[in-house]
Order: structure tokens, then sequence, then C-alpha cells
């Protein structure tokens, strides 16, 4: 890492004892994200703390001799970190004291909140569960009621069907009945009707005058016999009308 480094972000003091951090800003944005899955220089400095390596920021002692440039700077030493010694780095061993106390009640932090997480999500799940189940019954007596008023339906729709079919037949059978008797009765023409009744006119007045000759004989000289009782009167001279003058 700090060989590859660009100087002016990272490189090792003139002895090679110790690395320097130049800008750490730079360093964190660039760098750490190659190395690690953060880019937060503090979390950089407190994992080389749990494998013994330690902050070395000098201080000046007169204000004269502060250096704005160096300033930022953060030197790191630990004793098995040399340059050029790789043979070292199988010594240094990430470190269970300090750190590590704080490491694990860290994780235990994590976990606990990790389970927290989890019963909450169970507890959501399962009443989601109860809700479905409550949504889905319910909509299934819906469906049953609405299947309930569709079979209804289509019943009363088949007996009012059934009963109009039943008025139709018996209104046909009704008008057959009477279409028959109507073209068995066979009324009289007009025109036959007038002659019956010109000829029956004429048989009336045909009598009437046979009738009204035996009167005139009678009074000449025979004996008169009384008239029937049912036999209807006629005068013995006849309007100039006929027998029809007389409403016959």
């Amino acid at each position: 890492m700090i060989d590859t480094c660009e100087p002016k972000i990272a490189s090792w003091t003139p002895d090679g004892e110790m690395f320097v951090v130049k800008d750490p800003d730079l360093f964190a944005s660039t760098i750490i994200p190659q190395y690690f899955d953060h880019n937060k220089f503090s979390s950089f400095a407190r994992q080389l703390n749990f494998y013994g390596f330690r902050k070395m920021q000098a201080k000046p002692i007169r204000n004269s001799d502060f250096d704005v440039d160096t300033a930022k700077h953060v030197t790191f030493y630990n004793e098995k970190f040399k340059r050029g010694r790789c043979d070292l780095l199988k010594d240094i061993q990430r470190s269970t004291r300090g750190g590590g106390a704080n490491t694990s009640l860290d994780q235990a932090r994590e976990v606990a909140e990790l389970k927290h997480k989890v019963s909450t999500l169970e507890s959501q799940i399962t009443e989601m569960n109860q809700t479905m189940d409550d949504r889905i019954r319910r909509l299934e007596l819906d469906m049953l009621s609405r299947m309930e008023q569709m079979m209804l339906a289509i019943q009363t729709h088949q007996q009012t069907q059934l009963q109009l079919q039943h008025q139709v037949a018996n209104n046909n059978e009704s008008k057959s009945g009477c279409t028959g008797e109507t073209a068995a009765w066979d009324p009289l023409p007009l025109e036959r009707a007038l002659e019956r009744a010109k000829s029956l006119n004429a048989s009336i007045n045909l009598n009437a005058n046979m009738i009204a000759n035996q009167k005139v004989s009678i009074s000449d000289g025979g004996a008169t016999l009384p008239p029937h009782p049912k036999q209807k009167q006629f005068p013995s001279v006849l309007p100039p009308g006929g027998v029809s003058s007389l409403g016959v």
C-alpha cells in the first residue's frame, strides 16, 4: 500500500521505520477503498491500533516552527512494520486486549440489534398473515353471498319465463278458439238478406190481396167466418205503400 502510493499522499519516513499519511482526506477517498470496504480514515486508524500500530504525531515546541503543510500529517509506527522487511509481517497479530473488548461489545450490540430487527420483522409478518387471512375469508364470504344472489336471480328469471310462456300459450289457445267460432258462424250477406226481405214482403202483399179478395167475395153473398185468434187483422183497403207501410 505504502510502496505503491503517491508520495504526496503517503510515504515512508527517510529511515524507513515509520510511514506517514500526508493527506488523510485524499488517502481515505482514493487509497483506503482499494483495500477495505469503507473510506473512513478514523476506521483505518482504529484497525491499525488493533494490530499494534501507534500514532506518532509530533507537535513543534515553538510556534515559529509550526508548518501548515505538515500539520495534518499522521505518522504510524510498528516495530514489525518496516520498509523492505516483509519477513516481519508474519509477526504482526491482532490484539485481543483493549480495542478487542470494545469490538466484542460492538459485535454484541450489533447482534442484539439484529435479533431485535428479526423479532420485529417476524411480528410484522405474523400480523400481515393474519390480515391477509381475514381479508381472504371476507372475500370468500362475499363471493358465496354473491353466488347465492345470482342463483336466486336465475331461478326467479326462469320462473318468470315459464309463466310468460304459459300465458302466451293460453292466449294463443283462446284466440284460436275465438277465431274458430267466428269462422263457423257464417253471417248472411247483406244482398241476400235484402232479397229475402223483398221476397217476404211480396208474399205478404200477395197473401193480403188474396185475403182481401176473399173478404170481398164473402161480403157479396157468402157467410163470414170469425177470424182466428192468432191471425193478424189487416185492413180491408191497403195503404199506398203496401204491406211494408204497416210495419210488417
